[in-house]
């Protein structure tokens, strides 16, 4: 049994779909199947639990992460106080012979 429904969707994706071949309703049906698979490892609709959604946090983990470490290093005191804590201490200039 199939039923109506009324969707939106940007219009760049539909014509990106409509160059490619790809039909709406299939499209929609996949994307709901392949969440529900992803969250519902009891629902098999032929697709393997992908954990999608645990794959997305480890990203947007990782490159926050990444981000507050390229924050991080442009401040050049911190930068310096880091290279301090690492090597025990800059050798300053005047202090060379």
């Amino acid at each position: 049994m199939k039923i109506n429904v009324t969707t939106s969707i940007d219009h760049e994706i539909w014509q990106i779909a409509k160059d490619n071949g790809m039909s709406w309703n299939d499209a929609l049906e996949f994307g709901i199947k392949f969440l529900l698979a992803d969250n519902d490892e009891d629902l098999k609709f032929d697709y393997p639990k992908n954990n999608l959604s645990e794959k997305l946090k480890n990203a947007t983990r990782l490159l926050n992460e990444k981000c507050m470490e390229i924050e991080r290093l442009k401040d050049p005191i911190d930068a310096e106080k880091e290279a301090d804590e690492l090597f025990g201490g800059v050798i300053d200039d005047d202090t060379k012979e």
